[in-house]
């Protein structure tokens, strides 16, 4: 069997979860759904909408947590569900609601701003 290559191990396989890395969570997120989707589509709702059965055996928090870097994984250790280790990335990564809704208010101060 041929080692994968950093090409392989960043992108996914078919069989192989994307790697997760620190510096492109929003690429690292988009390839992760893609790999969850073709896995299995149920098992992506379930990621979305909770827990779900699978028939995967490597998938749920497993199959998911096998993408996530060493060095973070710690953070992600109480997770019992794809669903929950999904969201805690979301947050960790992208912000609460409210922090999203702050940085596009923040945005649009300075784009008025520059236009002065």
């Amino acid at each position: 069997m041929a080692a994968l290559n950093k090409h392989d191990t960043e992108n996914g396989t078919l069989n192989k979860p994307p790697m997760f890395t620190l510096e492109d969570y929003d690429t690292w997120k988009v390839r992760m759904e893609g790999f969850i989707r073709n896995q299995d589509f149920k098992l992506w709702k379930s990621v979305l909408k909770g827990p779900f059965i699978p028939i995967v055996p490597a998938a749920g928090v497993g199959g998911a947590s096998m993408a996530i870097p060493n060095s973070i994984i710690h953070a992600f250790k109480k997770c019992k569900s794809a669903q929950e280790l999904w969201n805690s990335l979301q947050q960790m990564y992208e912000g609460s609601e409210d922090v999203k809704e702050n940085k596009k208010d923040m945005l649009k101060h300075v784009r008025k701003t520059m236009r002065r």
